[in-house]
């Protein structure tokens, strides 16, 4: 079955004498495969065009009624994680070009819409906890938060605590959200455990879908007997921003904290209870449990990751010591440390793949290759420019965008005034870092000769022919 998908055509940019024709295209991901996503003019014979960027693999062109079709599934989330498209918006960009002169681009970018298509999970079915009778009242316990793989209102998640086995459901703790995102059991009434020893809580994380989705976890709490002075923390929240080339073994900070009580009961320990993302945080930290400090034990990678909470728990190692919850935010900031990449597609296939043949007399405008470069850091170090170091003069550059341009013939080329018959052709992309990062590409470019000048004598003869005819003989 064939869906029809809405088309909006924002805008068309010139490029002088190229045309280039943009056209957004907003659909829903997971859609059936052969879904018809666009429809060329099928008077004109198009061709998917290679930017690069691997998005042609996920469209297949019908040429025979102008159909693009959908060839492979479009999971939003998996093209985020991937990093195959913007998570704040998704876009893959086609690009068919008329199979005619000028070849003209036609470019189509896919917007593709998150669904409600993932249910906010927790990573355990149950999490215990132990707490002393004596806490006081306001006193909070830092919960894992679950995950939701969806994107915007379909990923913010709202939690209800369901207190098990009483109808009141009028138990001494509450669920509380922070502004930050943290999410926290809070003590709203005093404990007594000669009353009741454990607690047992259904947590319930439910999204803001049309249609919402909702999973649950338990919460297991017991109360512990009676140490009088508990730990206090000089601070609770901690951010630090480091550079991802930061050495490892580098001391990033220190959780500082002091006991009034002696022995044991004063001796205060540190650990890190839990981090984000769960899955890599404990490659790259390392706490000592006696002094506090926070040590980077494998290098960063900016462009993996780009952030890190790490919730660390101090407590005493007295009997029934009471723990105490800071959060660490980490944000790393982006080095200078790739390389401009490129994706060209000649329209000519080049010979031994390093030499680019033109024929003398190519007409004005002709495309001789579309060019895509990226560059994986952020900021001014993944912005870049381009530029013809070396090479003949007939030969320029049209932009597309900040990321895609043409190499085109600018004049008529005649071979017979040409002084050099192969010369170098030296591109250069450069990124904006300091100290930048340039990526050098050299081609060879050979004039193929057209049969378009007749021979010449190098000089005039001149010469006087004596012809005695027989008689009776015709000349000629």
């Amino acid at each position: 079955m064939f869906y029809i998908v809405f088309l909006f055509i924002i805008s068309n940019v010139f490029c002088k004498n190229q045309e280039q024709s943009i056209i957004y295209i907003r659909v829903d991901e997971e859609l059936p495969l052969s879904t018809i996503l666009f429809t060329t003019n099928n008077t004109i014979t198009y061709r998917l065009f290679d930017t690069g960027r691997n998005h042609n693999s996920f469209v297949r062109y019908d040429s025979l009624n102008g159909h693009l079709l959908l060839a492979r599934s479009l999971d939003r989330e998996y093209l985020c994680s991937q990093r195959i498209c913007s998570c704040t918006q998704c876009q893959l960009t086609i690009e068919l070009i008329e199979w005619q002169i000028p070849y003209r681009l036609l470019q189509l970018i896919l917007n593709i819409d998150d669904i409600n298509d993932h249910i906010p999970t927790f990573s355990s079915k149950i999490y215990q906890f132990n707490l002393m009778e004596n806490v006081p009242i306001g006193y909070e316990i830092n919960l894992e938060q679950a995950h939701d793989a969806d994107l915007n209102e379909n990923s913010r998640i709202n939690y209800e605590l369901k207190y098990l086995y009483e109808k009141n459901n009028d138990g001494p703790f509450d669920i509380v959200t922070k502004i930050n995102g943290g999410l926290t059991l809070k003590v709203i009434k005093e404990i007594d455990r000669e009353e009741r020893d454990h607690y047992e809580y259904e947590l319930i994380a439910f999204d803001n879908g049309q249609i919402k989705r909702q999973s649950s976890t338990i919460l297991y709490i017991t109360i512990d007997d009676m140490n009088d002075n508990s730990v206090v923390l000089t601070e609770t929240y901690i951010r630090l921003n480091i550079s991802e080339n930061t050495p490892v073994g580098t001391e990033l900070t220190r959780i500082n904290a002091t006991d009034k009580d002696i022995g044991l009961n004063g001796k205060i320990h540190y650990s890190i209870s839990n981090g984000l993302p769960s899955s890599s945080w404990m490659d790259y930290f390392r706490m000592s449990d006696s002094t506090g400090i926070l040590t980077l034990v494998n290098p960063f990678d900016y462009e993996s990751e780009q952030s890190y909470r790490l919730i660390i728990q101090v407590r005493d190692l007295g009997e029934n010591s009471i723990a105490h919850f800071a959060t660490i935010d980490i944000f790393i900031t982006d080095e200078n440390d790739n390389r401009p990449q490129a994706f060209i597609t000649f329209v000519e296939p080049l010979i031994n793949d390093s030499i680019i043949s033109i024929r003398e007399n190519t007409p004005i405008g002709q495309i001789l290759a579309h060019i895509s470069i990226s560059d994986q850091d952020s900021g001014l170090n993944g912005e870049m420019s381009y530029r013809i170091e070396h090479g003949y003069d007939f030969i320029g550059i049209r932009m597309i965008d900040q990321k895609s341009f043409l190499l085109i013939i600018e004049r008529l080329i005649d071979r017979e005034n040409i002084h050099i018959q192969i010369d170098k052709f030296i591109l250069i992309i450069q990124d904006h870092g300091q100290p930048s990062k340039i990526l050098r590409l050299e081609y060879k470019i050979i004039i193929i000769d057209e049969n378009d000048s007749p021979p010449v004598f190098n000089q005039s003869i001149n010469c006087n022919i004596q012809i005695n005819p027989s008689e009776n003989e015709s000349l000629g």
